[in-house]
């Protein structure tokens, strides 16, 4: 796990969408192109990859 830094987490927090609903994912996109590239040397060159995620609802106040 990748411990996010503690400035981005307060920014983040400080929009007032994630103070109405605080639920939220953080995601490193240059990890997550990583692990797609080594995934990628071993599937057989025809293979598609999707990637699909669900978010929760939002929440009205």
């Amino acid at each position: 796990m990748i411990k996010i830094p503690e400035k981005f987490i307060r920014e983040a927090y400080a929009k007032d969408s994630l103070c109405k609903n605080p639920a939220a994912y953080f995601y490193d996109l240059a990890i997550i192109c990583s692990n797609i590239c080594r995934l990628q040397k071993f599937l057989p060159a025809q293979t598609k990859l999707y990637y699909a995620m669900k978010a929760p609802p939002i929440m009205q106040c």
